[in-house]
Protein backbone atom coordinates (compact mmCIF):
# COMPACT_ATOMS: atom_id res chain seq x y z
CA UNK A 1 0.00 0.00 0.00
CA UNK A 2 1.83 3.04 -1.44
CA UNK A 3 1.56 6.93 0.27
CA UNK A 4 -0.26 9.42 -1.19
CA UNK A 5 0.88 12.71 -2.04
CA UNK A 6 -2.12 15.07 -2.69
CA UNK A 7 0.59 17.84 -2.73
CA UNK A 8 -0.81 21.07 -4.26
CA UNK A 9 -4.47 19.89 -4.49
CA UNK A 10 -4.85 20.62 -0.87
CA UNK A 11 -5.04 24.98 -1.78
CA UNK A 12 -8.75 25.29 -0.33
CA UNK A 13 -6.95 25.19 3.40
CA UNK A 14 -6.87 28.91 4.82
CA UNK A 15 -4.01 28.31 5.71
CA UNK A 16 -2.54 27.06 2.72
CA UNK A 17 1.46 27.45 2.10
CA UNK A 18 2.75 25.73 -1.41
CA UNK A 19 4.71 23.43 0.22
CA UNK A 20 2.11 21.94 2.08
CA UNK A 21 1.49 18.09 1.67
CA UNK A 22 -1.44 15.64 2.14
CA UNK A 23 -0.33 12.07 3.26
CA UNK A 24 -3.04 9.31 3.93
CA UNK A 25 -1.18 5.99 5.31
CA UNK A 26 -2.21 2.81 7.89
CA UNK A 27 -2.08 3.98 11.85
CA UNK A 28 -2.26 2.32 14.51
CA UNK A 29 -5.16 2.77 17.56
CA UNK A 30 -1.62 4.57 19.60
CA UNK A 31 -0.88 6.88 16.70
CA UNK A 32 -4.42 8.16 17.21
CA UNK A 33 -4.97 8.50 20.41
CA UNK A 34 -5.10 12.09 20.91
CA UNK A 35 -8.23 12.11 18.62
CA UNK A 36 -10.02 8.93 20.55
CA UNK A 37 -11.56 10.55 23.20
CA UNK A 38 -13.18 14.04 20.81
CA UNK A 39 -14.15 11.26 18.11
CA UNK A 40 -16.34 9.00 20.78
CA UNK A 41 -17.69 12.06 21.58
CA UNK A 42 -19.14 12.49 17.92
CA UNK A 43 -20.05 9.04 18.31
CA UNK A 44 -17.34 6.65 16.72
CA UNK A 45 -16.74 3.25 18.04
CA UNK A 46 -13.46 1.70 17.38
CA UNK A 47 -13.06 -1.89 16.58
CA UNK A 48 -9.91 -4.31 16.76
CA UNK A 49 -11.22 -5.82 13.43
CA UNK A 50 -11.14 -1.90 11.76
CA UNK A 51 -8.19 -0.76 9.68
CA UNK A 52 -7.07 2.80 10.47
CA UNK A 53 -5.95 5.33 8.01
CA UNK A 54 -4.28 8.76 9.15
CA UNK A 55 -4.50 11.78 7.10
CA UNK A 56 -1.08 14.15 7.87
CA UNK A 57 -0.94 17.88 6.51
CA UNK A 58 2.80 17.59 6.10
CA UNK A 59 3.78 16.15 8.93
CA UNK A 60 0.87 17.19 11.54
CA UNK A 61 -1.91 14.27 12.04
CA UNK A 62 -5.65 16.07 11.25
CA UNK A 63 -7.60 13.36 10.75
CA UNK A 64 -8.85 9.30 9.97
CA UNK A 65 -10.73 6.97 8.60
CA UNK A 66 -11.04 3.30 8.85
CA UNK A 67 -12.44 0.36 7.24
CA UNK A 68 -13.59 -3.00 8.22
CA UNK A 69 -12.72 -5.93 4.89
CA UNK A 70 -15.64 -9.05 4.15
CA UNK A 71 -15.52 -11.43 2.44
CA UNK A 72 -17.59 -9.66 0.19
CA UNK A 73 -17.63 -6.23 0.87
CA UNK A 74 -15.76 -3.42 2.51
CA UNK A 75 -17.62 -1.14 4.95
CA UNK A 76 -15.79 2.54 5.84
CA UNK A 77 -16.39 3.49 9.68
CA UNK A 78 -14.52 6.13 11.78
CA UNK A 79 -14.03 8.73 9.99
CA UNK A 80 -12.43 12.18 11.81
CA UNK A 81 -11.09 15.57 10.93
CA UNK A 82 -10.37 17.46 13.54
CA UNK A 83 -12.56 20.30 14.20
CA UNK A 84 -10.34 22.96 12.81
CA UNK A 85 -9.29 21.31 9.50
CA UNK A 86 -13.12 20.50 8.50
CA UNK A 87 -14.88 21.97 5.89
CA UNK A 88 -11.88 21.89 3.61
CA UNK A 89 -12.45 18.44 1.93
CA UNK A 90 -9.81 16.37 3.67
CA UNK A 91 -12.38 13.88 4.45
CA UNK A 92 -13.28 13.23 0.70
CA UNK A 93 -9.52 12.61 0.18
CA UNK A 94 -9.77 9.66 2.93
CA UNK A 95 -13.23 8.55 1.09
CA UNK A 96 -11.85 8.87 -2.47
CA UNK A 97 -8.35 6.80 -1.43
CA UNK A 98 -10.92 4.40 0.09
CA UNK A 99 -12.85 4.19 -3.05
CA UNK A 100 -9.95 3.28 -4.90
CA UNK A 101 -8.87 0.62 -2.94
CA UNK A 102 -11.69 -1.05 -3.22
CA UNK A 103 -11.91 -0.68 -6.76
CA UNK A 104 -8.15 -2.12 -7.00
CA UNK A 105 -8.71 -4.83 -4.89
Amino acid sequence: MGILDYGESISTHEDYQPSEVLIIRPVTMAAISAFIPEARRSGLIFSPSTELYGLWLDTKLIGMAGLVRYATHWKLKNGFILPTFRRHGYYSRLLDYHLKMARNH
